[in-house]
């Protein structure tokens, strides 16, 4: 029995609802309203599973408003102002990631060297030789042969003359053509695994229940203990408790 206002689950059935377990233990609300009609899931799937657990959750629990009416507005606006931001924290629970992976450098380089080499050699050599000797036979010896005067029995006299001249070209071409290309990746983690597991366990989110945090206000903060007041105690255990 409520004390100050109205449960929650007699607000559901004020308001012509019903509510029921599927076969999976998820409670299921049939019409009524309690404010939760309006607001935009992340998932239309979720919702009704979203509600359930909000109903489980509060289900004992007297509204923090005078009128249903009053509730109703409070719900529906809550609901409204806060699931935007849900929403988006919904969505980073679909990305898959290894949280041991915290390295993963995907490294992609091409390259292309031409290189054109052409070498010319021009070589000249220019020889002149000029050379004479003279052969004289006399038959008086120790006789010196005056002037230009041959007096000699015989005589020879022989020159030679050469002139020559060696041009040698060279030229030599090469290409080259050199390709660099290189693919490197590195994957792996940079840190003590006990400690990539802790980080990783501190931002698991349980979005559902974050939101049902935020829906206590709603609801009264004053609790009932239900015993009746008896100033004249019949027992030795006194006041609250009446025998």
């Amino acid at each position: 029995m409520a004390a100050f206002t109205i449960k929650l689950k007699d607000v559901i059935t004020a308001t012509g609802g019903t509510v029921a377990l599927n076969d999976d233990g998820v409670t299921i609300v049939t019409g009524g309203n309690i404010g939760l009609n309006y607001y935009k899931p992340y998932e239309a799937a979720h919702k009704s599973i979203l509600d359930g657990k909000i109903i489980d959750h509060y289900f004992n629990r007297e509204i923090g408003q005078e009128t249903i009416q009053m509730f109703q507005l409070a719900m529906r606006r809550k609901m409204n102002e806060i699931m935007p931001y849900y929403n988006e924290l919904y969505k980073t629970l679909t990305f898959e990631f290894d949280p041991m992976h915290t390295i993963d450098i995907h490294t992609v380089a091409v390259g292309k060297e031409i290189q054109n080499v052409k070498v010319e050699d021009n070589a000249e050599s220019v020889t002149d030789h000029k050379s004479g000797s003279r052969t004289v036979q006399s038959e008086l010896p120790q006789t010196m042969l005056a002037g230009n005067a041959d007096y000699a029995t015989s005589g020879v006299d022989a020159t030679t003359t050469s002139d020559g001249t060696t041009v040698a070209t060279s030229e030599k071409s090469s290409d080259s053509d050199t390709d660099n290309n290189t693919d490197t990746q590195v994957t792996g983690y940079q840190a003590y695994p006990s400690n990539l597991i802790a980080q990783y366990r501190d931002i698991i989110l349980n979005i559902d229940g974050m939101i049902l945090m935020e829906l206590d206000t709603l609801f009264m903060q004053v609790w009932n203990h239900g015993d009746d007041y008896n100033p004249y105690p019949r027992s030795s255990w006194g006041y609250p408790f009446y025998f």
